[in-house]
């Protein structure tokens, strides 16, 4: 079978990504081995867990970081598309870029984090 995509991983990066080229029209295969975070995440978007402003923290990270050089504009809009698929099927997230939440984990610890699926 012939692909014009093939997508390695199966978490919230490799599902848009597939998801993106599918909706351009392209022919795409998605590879995963076990399960994805999708699997085993709470519902959550693990931004930066570095305090209460991911913004703040996002600035203080090394120029190379992949957060820094995909910029602000490229962060928001990659979110919003993450919510407005979430949304579209019956999983709304709450939260935001600029003001973390704090929620237990499984192990109950406390995670900071920028977004949650409401339940």
């Amino acid at each position: 079978m012939n692909y014009d995509t093939i997508v390695i991983g199966a978490g919230i990066a490799g599902l848009m990504a597939a998801l993106g080229r599918a909706e351009r029209g392209e022919k795409v295969m998605l590879l995963a081995k076990g399960h994805g975070t999708t699997h085993w995440a709470g519902g959550w978007i693990d931004l930066l867990d570095k305090g209460d402003d991911p913004a703040a923290a996002i600035a203080g990270l090394p120029a190379e970081h992949p957060y820094l050089l995909a910029g602000t504009a490229a962060r928001t809009a990659g979110i919003q598309r993450l919510r407005t698929v979430a949304e579209s099927a019956g999983y709304p997230f709450a939260g935001s870029l600029e003001h973390n939440i704090r929620l237990p984990t499984a192990a109950g610890a406390c995670a900071q984090l920028a977004l949650r699926r409401q339940p």
